[in-house]
């Protein structure tokens, strides 16, 4: 690794980075038991995989704060408590074992509800039962760590403030809620959160924390029983607690039409509309969740269909029914990205689309497709461990029936009929109880940006080469390699085909068009339109999507067993006869130009480019998979097919197929659906060779919000330098891998001087990158900066201890474990290895 660092400082906001890990379900029946103190236990087994989940669920959200409402002091706790230490063991220590089995692990604070987990190999199940029991039970909040995670906050406050996407939200939420304790924030208002003192926390915590108001759950490879016998031991001394009155103030009446706007340093306008409608025990709740996939969920929706495809009067939207467990309901809710020329002809084809419901029926083609979806979106959200612990912890806490989405809420989606997408229609879509909500550009940038757009209008995997072909000028076998998995734990099917492109095969002059080309393989064939596409696949609880990376470029369908036929039949068309239809181009086009406009918006994308474009000069590794606005307003259509006839051979696929499904029968099925995809000759392009770094490289830019964010980086290794494994475990001891952890996690959050920290390994077929990036405040800038520097020169200089290293280990293969649990993940990581 080159001996000298780039980096780059930028006044810029931290955008949440959030990674989740997979695992397979089994349909073994969850346990469900009430303990002597009032906590309802939950296990499942499954053994699909060895690792389990444990998860504790509190009803501690926002909206039951009572006297402290609007101090977030809910969200508060829940950093202090999955942060601070306990009558047992220090911060520290906790830490410490944490990061030994794996460091998977993390909380979160809703509306009404607080939930932590551990999700590690199942060999530390009982290590990790005594970690969570202890911070549950045993919490201790020293002045010290208040004062500390005081900072996390207020740093937390700021980035929210310069988000659009949360921003969106607070404006509609604080719209159509008024002054109802729903529409305050989650991590509440910088003025009283301030207020909140550590007695506030101590109080509350005794308040809320109390068993019989709690939830745990355990999902994995565990004897179920056992596992209820360990937490009922763990919990043993946990006392039941008076819980107090949790009920909420009824919700202002509304009698006409309410909107709200506010302008940010955006490029792009965000909108959400909505109606008041119901809670979760209602009966409109399943017509409702219906109807939002009719007209807002997929690319064959109603709204994407007419209102982005047709009328082109967004860049994205969608539309989703939300049910809360409380009274006095949610909201039927439409989200938009667009131009701000476009707000008003916008919401006048969203509210022509939704009032024809209450007067034409839906087709029955449409309403079948929307109750299959709901249906599959279930499976597929239960494919992990942790999935399926959250959604019994979810379903017990908010209904008291841990089987309510499995069984209730899907009978009661089948149930649904046309006639009662026309009633609720009538009931809730009414023009004096609309709520819309609005982020504009700042004037001058809405001036602006309007004159811009006028000018630019594994061992279990088995392997077999398909359609074999001997190329004289070749060594090897030539043809299609087939990677096929059989996994009967659920009844999903994954498939992946891979190639070798990304950005590594761009220039400066077609920067962007490995994922132009790969997204337009999925916007029509020769014997499909793209509504086609999606409408068979939406229509049977599928889904279709592209990859396009540095190094590669994917085609990926997932789909329930019964259907893999028909999905593999749509896989094979879009790889071998993609129309690159010149109006869909157009339409690509112009989304790709509105997400680079959103890319500028969001600081961490903002400071990721510089960074690229700063430690690499020459490397195609500079670019960003979406090109720039030069670069995709001159692709033309030649170009993106001559990319596809380049790189899309049956020489340069990995396929992998991975489910419920015969090996063998796989094999004969895929021989038949590539048969006329024909071998070519793959020729490479020549990758510029990035010169070594001579000298500090450092680039500033400024953007008017609140926090600077900061990347430190080095050129790095390929995916086959045999000093990968311990470059990931110095990642471990540095900061964690995935979750946050390590020793610049110890030294910058802990001591109120980031509101993140985090390092990476992006390495690639060429030699990419090891960085490290932090949120925090401009004038803490140098300091933060000081102390990474001085933790890379004790890596360089010093040998880290026996325990850090095993620590690390543990956690590179803990983490390893719990992200190669699904079908999808597997599919691709592997057909990726294989590439």
């Amino acid at each position: 690794m080159n001996q000298l660092w780039g980096y780059i400082m930028l006044i810029l906001c931290f955008s949440t980075i959030v990674v989740n890990g997979f695992a397979e379900s089994s349909n073994t029946e969850p346990i469900r038991t009430v303990l002597d103190n009032g906590m309802v236990v939950i296990a499942k087994e499954n053994h699909a995989a060895p690792v389990v989940s444990l998860y504790v669920f509190i009803r501690a959200g926002s909206i039951y704060e009572r006297e402290y409402l609007g101090r977030g002091i809910s969200h508060n706790l829940e950093h202090l408590l999955h942060g601070s230490g306990t009558k047992n063991r220090t911060k520290e220590q906790i830490n410490q074992i944490i990061e030994e089995i794996g460091n998977v692990s993390n909380a979160h604070t809703t509306k009404d509800h607080t939930a932590y987990y551990i999700t590690t190999a199942s060999s530390y199940f009982d290590i990790a039962l005594d970690i969570l029991s202890d911070n549950i039970q045993n919490a201790e909040f020293p002045q010290s760590e208040v004062d500390s995670e005081r900072g996390v906050i207020l740093n937390e406050i700021n980035m929210n403030k310069d988000d659009p996407d949360r921003q969106i939200y607070e404006v509609f939420s604080s719209t159509i809620f008024k002054d109802h304790p729903i529409s305050i924030p989650t991590i509440g208002y910088r003025e009283l959160f301030e207020k909140t003192t550590r007695d506030d926390i101590i109080n509350y915590y005794k308040r809320m924390y109390v068993p019989n108001n709690m939830v745990f759950v355990v999902v994995g490879d565990i004897d179920a029983q056992e596992a209820i016998n360990k937490v009922k031991d763990s919990f043993k001394d946990f006392k039941r607690g008076p819980i107090p009155d949790l009920s909420l103030p009824p919700l202002m009446g509304q009698v006409s039409k309410r909107y709200a706007e506010r302008e940010m340093d955006v490029q792009v306008a965000y909108m959400m509309m909505g109606f008041p409608t119901v809670s979760l025990s209602h009966r409109d709740l399943f017509p409702l969740d219906v109807l939002a996939v009719i007209v807002g969920e997929g690319r064959s929706s109603r709204f994407y269909k007419k209102i982005k495809d047709e009328k082109q009067l967004v860049y994205a939207i969608s539309a989703y029914s939300y049910t809360p467990s409380y009274d006095p309901g949610g909201y039927f809710g439409i989200s938009a990205v667009l131009d701000p020329s476009n707000l008003e002809k916008a919401q006048s084809a969203i509210l022509e689309e939704l009032y024809k419901l209450k007067t034409e029926p839906v087709s029955d083609e449409e309403l079948e497709k929307a109750k299959r979806l709901k249906e599959s979106e279930y499976v597929f959200s239960q494919q992990t461990v942790e999935d399926q612990a959250q959604q019994l912890g979810s379903d017990e806490l908010a209904t008291g029936d841990m089987n309510f989405t499995e069984k209730r809420y899907l009978e009661g989606i089948r149930a649904v009929t046309k006639e009662d997408i026309i009633r609720v229609a009538n009931e809730y879509f009414d023009d004096n109880k609309l709520n819309i909500g609005v982020i504009k550009p700042m004037s001058e940038k809405a001036e602006e940006s309007k004159s811009k757009q006028e000018k630019t209008s594994e061992e279990s995997v088995k392997k077999f080469i398909i359609n074999k072909v001997t190329d004289p000028t070749s060594p090897k076998i030539e043809g299609i390699t087939l990677l096929v998995k059989e996994n009967r734990n659920i009844p999903i099917v994954s498939m992946n085909a891979i190639f070798l492109g990304g950005v590594r095969f761009e220039n400066e002059n077609n920067n962007g068009i490995c994922k132009f080309m790969n997204d337009m393989m999925i916007k029509g064939t020769k014997n499909r339109s793209a509504q086609q596409i999606a409408e068979e696949l939406e229509s049977i609880g599928g889904d279709i999507g592209t990859l396009s990376g540095n190094n590669s470029f994917s085609v990926s369908v997932s789909v329930l067993k019964r259907d893999f036929d028909k999905g593999l039949d749509i896989l094979a068309d879009v790889i071998m006869n993609p129309s690159f239809d010149q109006n869909e181009i157009e339409k690509k086009r112009k989304e790709f130009l509105a997400a680079i406009k959103q890319q500028e918006d969001d600081p961490f994308s903002l400071a990721g480019k510089l960074f690229r474009q700063t430690i690499f000069k020459t490397h195609p590794y500079r670019f960003t998979t979406i090109g720039s606005t030069e670069t995709i307003s001159k692709i033309k259509r030649d170009d993106l097919v001559e990319f596809y006839q380049r790189y899309c051979l049956p020489n340069n696929m990995v396929l992998a197929i991975f489910g419920d499904i015969d090996a063998n029968e796989v094999y004969t099925k895929v021989e038949k659906a590539f048969a006329d995809f024909k071998y070519k000759n793959l020729e490479l392009p020549k990758i510029p060779v990035e010169e070594p770094i001579t000298s500090i490289r450092n680039v500033e830019a400024q953007k008017d919000i609140r926090q600077a964010v900061l990347f430190i980086g080095f050129h790095g290794i390929t995916v086959s330098d045999p000093d990968r494994y311990a470059v990931e475990v110095m990642d471990a001891v540095l900061s964690g891998v995935s979750s946050p952890g390590g020793r610049l996690h110890e030294r910058l959050r802990s001591n109120q001087l980031v509101y993140v920290v985090h390092a990476y390994n992006q390495s690639g077929l060429d030699p990419g990158v090891f960085a490290i990036y932090a949120a925090t405040t401009p004038d803490k800038l140098d300091t933060v900066m000081n102390i990474i520097k001085e933790e890379i020169e004790s890596l360089k200089n010093e040998l880290i201890s026996d325990d850090e290293l095993e620590r690390g280990k543990r956690m590179c293969i803990s983490n390893k474990l719990v992200g190669l649990q699904t079908n999808s993940d597997q599919a691709f990581t592997m057909g990726l290895d294989e590439l």
